[in-house]
């Protein structure tokens, strides 16, 4: 799981570029660099299927789709407009989570927000139109506008994941595993990969300053003077970089998204961290992630690693940027057993 940022590319893509996964045709937009050199017209029609390209782990794809769901229990303006947006760029006809449904919980939200976790968990799980390997993309109703179409998003999270990649690999190392086919095959696998795509926030919210939601998670990957010389130093949140988990997107294949709502459902229901809501639980899971992985790397260190990475934390280079992510920070019990690794 990492937070979302906003980067451009001077790509050209086309429709053979796309993963194999379900989208409709190419459009021309002034504004996507990468489709500069479409001229195909702003509406055109859809394609539902497309197969037999690669995926990040090199094995084939075939018909794998793209769905979208946007969780809204009521018609609003702001949902028309959503909607609206999603049909002028044609994305996939949207599912509506929890529509017509009514809250009536005692929390502030009237147990709304929990409700959105409870709800995707419910489709990602029974739904017979899914497949593990379909890319889903999770919304929020009511605050979001469709500006660029899938095409592009569906690249630019390929490059991301990518990305991300090789920054854990660089960063974590490697292991050996089992092959699960195999009982006698070891592979030497990247320690960490990651495979979900979160939006990202300016400030930590509504977590704790000193919780690992805040404090353990990595730095943007934005340049650190994008916004000049006062990056990062905005107490108002305004010239920050986005680095802090925003619920209100989600991106990801359907069986990792499916496995983060599942943690995300046993925190509500077992663990009672569902009353100030969504926003919370899943930055919570996303901090406790990021802990439990500089654990497991300070664990495995010699000395020389561990001088090294205090010395790139006191230059202000380490990669990571969460080096001392315990220090300062509320306690955080490791439960042996408990899943923390969600990609």
């Amino acid at each position: 799981m990492l937070a979302l940022v906003w980067r451009t590319s001077n790509k050209t893509i086309s429709r053979g570029g796309l993963s194999g996964y379900g989208s409709p045709s190419s459009l021309s937009l002034p504004y996507a660099s990468e489709l500069a050199g479409s001229e195909k017209p702003l509406l055109s029609p859809s394609t539902t299927t497309a197969s037999g390209t690669k995926n990040l782990h090199g094995h084939e794809q075939g018909n794998t789709s793209f769905h979208l769901l946007i969780p809204a229990s009521e018609s609003n303006p702001n949902l028309c407009k959503t909607l609206l947006s999603s049909f002028i760029l044609d994305y996939p006809p949207p599912t509506l989570i929890n529509y017509g449904k009514t809250f009536e919980g005692d929390g502030w939200d009237k147990g709304t927000h929990t409700g959105k976790i409870s709800g995707v968990h419910d489709y990602l799980r029974d739904s017979k139109h899914l497949k593990d390997d379909d890319l889903v993309l999770v919304i929020d109703g009511y605050d979001i506008w469709f500006q660029l179409p899938p095409e592009v998003m569906i690249n630019r999270y390929h490059s991301t994941i990518r990305e991300a990649n090789v920054r854990l690999r660089r960063q974590y190392g490697m292991t050996n595993r089992k092959t699960p086919w195999s009982s006698d095959k070891v592979s030497h696998v990247p320690k960490y990969t990651q495979t979900v795509l979160y939006g990202a926030d300016k400030l930590c919210w509504p977590n704790p300053a000193d919780d690992p939601a805040c404090a353990a998670v990595p730095p943007s990957t934005l340049p650190s003077s994008i916004y000049g010389p006062q990056t990062d130093l905005d107490p108002t949140g305004f010239l920050n970089r986005p680095r802090y988990l925003n619920s209100g997107t989600v991106i990801g294949p359907v069986s990792s998204v499916r496995a983060i709502y599942e943690r995300a459902l046993q925190k509500v229901e077992s663990e009672k961290r569902g009353t100030i809501g969504d926003q919370f639980v899943f930055a919570e899971i996303f901090g406790e992630q990021e802990v439990q992985r500089q654990i497991s790397r300070r664990a495995s260190q010699g000395a020389s690693s561990k001088w090294l990475d205090w010395l790139s934390n006191a230059l202000g280079t380490s990669e990571s940027g969460n080096g001392n992510a315990t220090a300062g920070m509320n306690n955080m019990t490791i439960v042996p057993g408990q899943r923390y690794e969600y990609g």
